[in-house]
């Protein structure tokens, strides 16, 4: 697992911490281990190293803490300040700093890969941000962006905020307190009826943890297996797909040609800034001609279904999934085609 790997890291200046801290010293030679090759996961490391750091000066100096107390309220705890030299405060706070800027780097990386999304799909909350408590009412449906589906949270998550609708959960780091994650896990356990549809109601959430949270608790837990469901646009090409192949069989030209008209419309709407889509542009650009679509040999066909129909999954239909919904069961039934999108 993730959390023994790391453990084992070696390191040229942490090591003195081993003995007592082994933590603290995997997570050290984790970070100095990719400061080059990886220097925003490096940094994010470190971040946790000082979280670590700043927990455990509180537990050895047995220092009072506010009540569900973040990073920052530790660090400006009065009678950690009394104990901790300031040059070293100093450090913990940029260490602070640099984590919260590569957790904003995360969402760059979203935004890079998704940008049909406009920057208001996820977006980073940190305690530092004079946003913060904003994005957080977003984040629960009661603000003024109701787009805000994914939240990359640095310690203004994990605790004291009640979301119901929130399926997934992602341990992006390693957690040494009990406590602290039991309740990062109850960020999930809020019900809600009706989440998905009438009567469809929450039944359970997923969590994704990353660093191997569950065994180091020793906590049982059901693995589900990921499954790629297919969009729904991804579903309305492949439907076209088979009609224009049905088409074909029977010898209706007029369908025929409705089908891969639609087929190469879809083609040419695919969101060429996507990155998914860039790794598979000299297959897009082999069947973005109309007569190449028209065509439909088998080397098309193949393309389509295993290169293009998939991609399809990265266009954004917020707005049209009605006439989708309605475009695919009028393929499907075979009802008039002035229905079609």
């Amino acid at each position: 697992m993730q959390s023994s790997y790391f453990l084992n890291m070696k390191s040229l200046n942490f090591e003195f911490l081993r003995p007592k801290w082994p933590e603290l010293a995997g997570l050290g030679g984790f970070a100095e281990a990719y400061v080059h090759s990886d220097p925003v996961g490096a940094i994010s490391k470190l971040r946790v190293f000082c979280e670590q750091v700043v927990e455990w000066i509180h537990f050895v100096q047995r220092l009072p803490k506010p009540y569900q107390a973040n990073l920052i309220d530790l660090l400006h705890n009065q009678p950690f300040k009394d104990v901790v030299p300031q040059v070293v405060l100093s450090k913990l706070h940029s260490l602070r700093l640099e984590g919260n800027q590569a957790a904003r780097m995360m969402e760059d990386l979203f935004n890079e890969m998704y940008p049909k999304y406009g920057g208001k799909f996820c977006q980073t909350i940190v305690s530092d941000d004079p946003r913060a408590e904003s994005m957080i009412d977003d984040f629960k449906g009661d603000g003024s962006n109701p787009d805000l589906t994914i939240a990359i949270s640095v310690d203004m998550l994990d605790t004291g905020v009640d979301v119901p609708e929130c399926v997934n959960l992602v341990f992006a780091k390693p957690v040494y307190s009990y406590v602290k994650f039991w309740q990062m896990i109850g960020r999930g356990t809020r019900l809600r009826s009706d989440l998905f549809g009438p009567e469809l109601d929450k039944t359970h959430f997923q969590i994704f943890d990353h660093w191997g949270n569950f065994e180091r608790f020793e906590q049982d837990y059901k693995k589900a297996e990921p499954v790629r469901q297919k969009s729904l646009c991804e579903r309305v090409f492949e439907a076209r797909m088979n009609l224009a192949a049905t088409a074909l069989e029977k010898q209706n030209t007029s369908a025929f040609d409705i089908a891969t008209g639609l087929l190469s419309k879809q083609i040419s709407d695919l969101p060429t800034g996507s990155i998914p889509i860039k790794e598979k542009w000299p297959q897009v650009q082999s069947v973005l001609s109309k007569n190449t679509v028209r065509e439909f040999s088998a080397a098309t066909r193949a393309t389509l279904e295993q290169n293009i129909a998939p991609l399809m999954q990265w266009v954004d239909i917020a707005k049209f999934e009605e006439a989708y919904i309605r475009s695919i069961d009028c393929t499907v039934t075979g009802r008039t085609h002035s229905r079609w999108c």
